[in-house]
């Protein structure tokens, strides 16, 4: 189903809000709902802004709505005639920019996309340029969208701004879902209605407002604003990522008695580190490679994060080899769209480094270490966990958690992780665990694993 726009003058679906900052701002926006001109392409970046995407280097923060034109009137950037000025209702997402192609050096108008002879053309200035939220300030993937019959670009950017949006209902009763774009006195639109466990996706638009009902009593039980692609879910919980299991105060006696089993370790779980990878074939020769999480992947599991992370349940495990406190939430729900995405998004990766073709087998998380947690050294179930990755999406700490590792030749490592770094790992062979102390607020990791399709290449090894 696409959730469409009403095609009026006043629809304020096109303005899209553009996805949660998910990373850390480098460049301060111009936060202004009127046009800015810039003459150079780093005005253009400091009016939009810019993050600091880790290892891929800076992207735009915001998205820009950027009209090309000449100075005399006939080509004149009227962002209200042309349909674009709704756009500036919300500057903190978007940035409407105006250049004149006769003052604006060539770099600026080569990024734009934007010849200047085409600007003499009839129906063709001024020129619209979107430069999407997300796209590398290095080379941007600028959108060029044409006048629709009425001389307005509004349409026609409304189409570039379609998403998909998943909603999960984890509550124990019957959910309708609604929309409403955001400025409409109107009443909510019905979509459709959810029954307890399952998920449901549809295509709609940025800045739409979704409503979630209590199917029999009408209230209202949870909203939220469509931002980008990604997965909502719907549940009643008691905590957060930032306060589930942050406030314990002193140490309990389970605490202090799990501490002391860890020292002893227990023998079964020894014995397993050593004898399990003897008996199972190796692809790699180190056994792990720590890389970037791929954009695909990042913006959906970062959204989800960013949208769900208030919505966590804290989960507590506790034995003689481990003791972990976590929020946890699944991304990766069983038969989701959005678990398959993930593994999609990272078979290629794992079958060039492990060189055998790959099936998926599962996929947990997000998890939310919080403070006091630890993880003993471990190898992970033979049957499923060959090839695997860890994925670091979020952190609070007040020092590095390392993850230990001990390589194919038994020498041990600590690999420190950032959001957006991705430990790829053969963690059925690999020993591995997080055998110091966390000390932090939280600490969020999705974990994906795969196996070889082949039998004759793992599955005969386990009987």
């Amino acid at each position: 189903m696409i959730v469409r726009p009403r095609q009026s003058s006043l629809t304020p679906v096109a303005a899209a809000l553009a996805s949660a900052a998910l990373l850390l701002s480098t460049s301060s926006p111009v936060v202004s709902g009127a046009p800015v001109v810039v003459t150079d392409y780093k005005q253009l970046v400091g009016t939009i802004g810019s993050n600091n995407d880790y290892d891929t280097g800076e992207r735009f923060a915001r998205e820009g709505m950027v009209l090309v034109h000449k100075g005399d009137e006939s080509c004149a950037p009227d962002f209200d005639t042309l349909g674009l000025s709704v756009f500036g209702k919300y500057p903190d997402m978007y940035s409407l920019v105006s250049v004149d192609a006769d003052h604006a050096d060539k770099e600026l108008l080569d990024k734009l996309g934007v010849d200047p002879a085409i600007l003499s053309e009839p129906k063709k200035c001024p020129s619209l340029s979107v430069v999407p939220r997300r796209s590398t300030v290095a080379a941007p993937a600028v959108i060029l969208p044409t006048l629709d019959k009425r001389g307005s670009y509004h349409l026609n950017t409304v189409k570039t701004q379609q998403v998909s949006v998943g909603i999960v209902n984890e509550m124990g009763f019957d959910l309708d879902i609604h929309y409403q774009w955001w400025d409409e006195p109107v009443k909510p639109t019905h979509i459709r209605t959810l029954t307890p466990g399952t998920e449901n996706w549809m295509l709609s638009y940025k800045t739409t407002l979704v409503l979630a009902l209590n199917k029999e009593t009408q209230e209202e039980v949870s909203r939220f604003v469509v931002k980008g692609h990604g997965l909502f879910t719907v549940a009643e919980r008691s905590c957060t990522a930032e306060t589930c299991g942050t406030s314990e105060g002193a140490e309990t006696p389970q605490d202090i008695a799990s501490r002391n089993a860890r020292r002893q370790m227990d023998q079964g779980r020894l014995v397993n580190n050593r004898k399990q990878p003897e008996g199972l074939p190796r692809f790699t020769e180190v056994g792990f490679k720590k890389i970037t999480v791929p954009d695909d992947v990042w913006d959906l599991v970062k959204t989800y994060y960013e949208e769900n992370k208030r919505r966590s349940g804290l989960r507590t495990t506790s034995s003689p080899t481990t003791w972990r406190r976590r929020a946890t939430w699944s991304t990766c729900r069983e038969n989701g769209k959005l678990k398959e995405q993930i593994f999609g998004g990272l078979r290629p990766i794992l079958e060039e480094w492990s060189g055998v073709e790959l099936v998926q087998t599962a996929c947990y998380g997000v998890r939310v270490y919080t403070n006091t947690s630890w993880l003993a050294n471990h190898v992970d179930t033979k049957a499923t966990h060959a090839v695997s990755v860890i994925m670091q999406v979020d952190q609070d700490v007040e020092e590095d958690w390392p993850l230990m590792i001990y390589d194919h030749a038994g020498n041990d490592y600590n690999i420190t992780m950032k959001p957006r770094d991705l430990v790829l790992y053969e963690s059925a062979t690999c020993v591995h665990g997080r055998p110091s102390t966390f000390h932090g607020n939280y600490y969020a990791n999705a974990f994906v694993h795969f196996k070889p399709k082949d039998p004759e290449k793992w599955s005969k090894f386990i009987e």
